[in-house]
């Protein structure tokens, strides 16, 4: 296996102890306040309008909770990170075929790690050392590199790793340029040794070629890459609920892992970019309403609410957003939930007979959400 450890470049400064909105920083004047208290309707006032596109349903194509979305002019890509499935359906949601096939000979993948278009072909990083491009005509073409990360994403610079925390090399994010050396370690891993938070959203985020959006879950900032340099881009604050700074000082995963569930305190699960739109979302904090709050940045001002669930059950929008492009929101939903979004927002659905008829044992529905 590849010792990246030895093929290191190091860049002058600690970027990460330079940040200016570290979690050790008293000054909250540059952070943005989350409303953990904002109601649903909140959501609704930005709505333009709903579509529903339920998935053709067969006995193959069925997706676990733990998804990846891809919207491209004249199909959806969907990977199916527990199966190992990759599915493509047009607009009306009917299946074309699948890319790739779980194993691990050529063109296939064995553990998905991440998955984009790039290029306009679709590319996936697999566990432990796969890069695969997939073209539209079938073809693909493949080559190793190191793949420690938990995360994984092709911009022009190169690739960008992200690496999380308690992983046992000096940073946690690096810039890879080619198949073999990294050529920038981005900030130090000078936090808790905690293990990395579950994947249910992706962790890097991208709204052009040219830059990435890494999520620092825990401190909680959102960074970006652009031209070598990571930098802030959002900075939140959780008040009463943020990571207390004893939990960044355990040099034991378990007991770091213990500390913090004992604990109410909130962490940034998702982010998702397009102009100057931006989509937060924010989980950890659990009530009998719900468990993950949004923040859209659009038009110069925050919205906040919180994502409903039901009978002590998730609700449509809990852990089901995918992505933001052109003004619209991305939301995978499973087929039992559609008749839990709220009424005044399944009012504004341009095509509600599209779920009319729909069984709970039915696919996924893509749940585009138009924002005014």
């Amino acid at each position: 296996m590849l010792n990246i450890t030895t093929k290191i470049t190091l860049v002058s400064g600690l970027l990460f102890l330079l940040l200016s909105c570290n979690n050790n920083v008293d000054d909250n004047s540059n952070k943005i306040k989350v409303d953990f208290e904002a109601p649903t309707e909140n959501f609704t006032q930005l709505i333009e309008s709903v579509e529903y596109v339920p998935l053709e349903t067969d006995s193959v194509h069925f997706f676990d909770f733990k998804n990846r979305l891809i919207v491209e002019e004249d199909r959806y890509v969907i990977a199916d990170l527990s199966s190992q499935k990759i599915c493509a359906y047009d607009l009306y949601g009917r299946f074309l075929n699948t890319i790739g096939r779980f194993g691990n000979g050529p063109g296939e993948h064995s553990y998905i790690i991440s998955i984009q278009k790039y290029n306009d072909a679709i590319y996936v990083y697999s566990h432990p050392d796969k890069e695969i491009r997939y073209n539209r005509d079938g073809s693909f073409e493949e080559k190793h590199i190191s793949l420690l990360g938990q995360d994984v994403l092709k911009i022009s610079d190169g690739v960008f790793y992200y690496y999380s925390y308690g992983i046992p090399y000096p940073y946690r994010a690096a810039l890879v340029r080619d198949t073999s050396a990294v050529e920038k370690y981005l900030f130090s891993d000078n936090n808790s040794k905690l293990f990395p938070a579950e994947n249910l959203y992706p962790l890097l985020s991208s709204d052009s070629a040219e830059e990435a959006f890494l999520i620092d879950t825990y401190n909680p900032n959102i960074l970006r890459y652009y031209k070598g340099e990571l930098s802030d881009f959002l900075c939140l604050d959780f008040g009463k609920y943020k990571m207390p700074e004893e939990f960044f000082q355990f040099d034991d995963p378990y007991k770091a892992f213990d500390f913090w569930v004992s604990l109410e305190t909130a962490h940034i699960s998702s982010f998702s970019k397009c102009g100057d739109t931006y989509v937060v979302i924010v989980g950890g904090i659990y009530s009998k309403n719900g468990t993950e709050h949004y923040g859209i940045y659009r038009g110069g001002s925050w919205y906040w609410f919180l994502a409903p669930d039901f009978d002590g059950h998730w609700g449509p929008f809990t852990h089901s957003f995918k992505l933001i492009k052109d003004d619209v929101m991305y939301f995978l939903i499973e087929a039992a939930d559609i008749k839990h979004i709220p009424a005044e927002i399944a009012a504004l659905a341009l095509n509600p007979e599209a779920v009319a008829n729909i069984k709970d044992e039915d696919n996924y529905v893509i749940t585009k959400i138009k924002l005014k």
